[in-house]
């Protein structure tokens, strides 16, 4: 039980630590560093500074982090759960560096890759994978093959590709391949 308590606290320590200085490192990292920067190194005057390194760019990465999650619910296929928003969407795959394996993260959350894929497409993964490499990250979870194409056939779209270019090749014909080979 001490270590289960000792666990928790230690979280709870950190956590107090995050959030009390998240303010200030928020608007040292958002606001003044890349104001200053451009100011002192490159001449940039600091009104141009301000509004564009910081005020501009801190409103595009908020807009570009809500479309990611907007445009993973709305455009692309839903191979394993048909019945829920969450799409595979190879446009946000991409741009969000793995992020548009929604209908799968959705389907199986308990995946730490968030992605039948694993790291091919997935930089996040990517990185888990190195950290466990290096004794960082341990107890990673995946589902297994044949859950994931049980899934796939009892409630998925028809679809085995994401994105919204994917093909449209029926689980059961990939099925088959699969089989034959």
């Amino acid at each position: 039980m001490t270590l289960i308590s000792d666990h928790f606290t230690e979280l709870k320590n950190k956590a107090v630590i995050c959030c009390r200085f998240y303010v200030p490192l928020m608007l040292t990292m958002c606001f003044i560093m890349p104001t200053v920067v451009p100011w002192y190194y490159w001449g940039e005057s600091i009104w141009n500074a301000y509004f564009v390194c910081a005020c501009l760019r801190y409103i595009l990465i908020l807009n570009a982090t809500w479309l990611v999650n907007s445009a993973a619910h709305m455009w692309g296929n839903r191979p394993y759960d048909r019945h829920i928003s969450p799409a595979e969407n190879l446009i946000v795959s991409w741009s969000a560096v793995g992020e548009g394996f929604h209908n799968y993260h959705h389907t199986f959350p308990n995946d730490y890759s968030t992605s039948e894929f694993g790291w091919k497409v997935n930089l996040t993964t990517l990185f888990i994978d190195f950290m466990a490499s290096i004794g960082q990250v341990y107890d990673r979870k995946r589902p297994s093959t044949d859950t994931i194409k049980k899934r796939q056939l009892r409630t998925g779209d028809g679809t085995h590709t994401f994105g919204m270019f994917g093909c449209k090749q029926s689980c059961e014909e990939n099925a088959d391949e699969q089989k034959v080979q």
